[in-house]
C-alpha cells in the first residue's frame, strides 16, 4: 500500500513538472497596435509574455487576413520579448525579413547568461513566412531580436511556440 501511494505522489510531481508549450499567434490584435502586454494579462491572456515597443501588430491580407507582429528596425532600443516564468527546450516561430539574429537569455531584458545565438537567413521581400526552430539548454526568460547590418525592411514574426510542442522523443 505504501508503494502505491509513493508511486502516485511521484507521478503527480512529474506531471506538474511538465510545462505545456505556449503558442503566441497575434490574432485579435488591431492593425498597427503595439503588442506590449497583450499576452501578459491583457486581452490575449495571462501567459506572462510581454513585448517591448518595437513589436507592432500588422493585419496581413492573406487567406482570411491573419495577424503577424512586425519588428520595426531603427536606432535605439532593442526588440525584446520577456517571458515571466521562462521556457525551455526550444523556440519555434515563422518569420520573414532581412537577416535577423535571435538571442535567448536566462534573465529578463536580454540579461544574464546567453543560452543561444542564432542567425535567421534573409528571406526575399514579400516572401511567405519561413519556419525556424531554435533548440537550447536551460530556461530562457527573454528573447532578443537583432538585425544583420542595418536594413530599412521590417522583420515579421508569427506563431511563436515557447517550449517544446512535442514530447521528448
Amino acid at each position: 500500500m505504501n508503494l502505491s501511494k509513493t508511486l502516485l505522489v511521484c507521478c503527480a510531481a512529474s506531471a506538474l513538472a511538465v510545462q505545456a508549450a505556449t503558442l503566441i499567434t497575434f490574432e485579435g490584435l488591431a492593425d498597427q497596435a503595439l503588442v506590449a502586454d497583450y499576452y501578459n494579462g491583457g486581452a490575449g491572456g495571462r501567459f506572462g509574455v510581454s513585448f517591448n515597443k518595437r513589436f507592432q501588430a500588422i493585419v496581413v491580407p492573406v487567406a482570411g487576413g491573419g495577424t503577424v507582429a512586425s519588428i520595426r528596425p531603427g536606432a535605439g532600443s532593442s526588440a525584446i520579448i520577456n517571458v515571466l516564468d521562462g521556457f525551455d527546450t526550444s523556440l519555434t516561430l515563422s518569420y520573414s525579413g532581412p537577416g535577423t539574429t535571435v538571442v535567448l537569455y536566462d534573465k529578463p531584458n536580454a540579461r544574464g547568461t546567453q543560452l543561444s545565438f542564432t542567425t535567421l537567413n534573409a528571406t526575399p521581400a514579400g516572401a511567405l513566412l519561413s519556419p525556424a526552430t531554435i533548440r537550447f539548454e536551460g530556461r530562457a526568460r527573454s528573447i532578443l531580436f537583432g538585425f544583420v547590418g542595418y536594413r530599412a525592411r521590417q522583420t515579421f514574426i508569427d506563431n511563436l511556440t515557447l517550449g517544446d510542442a512535442e514530447p521528448s522523443r
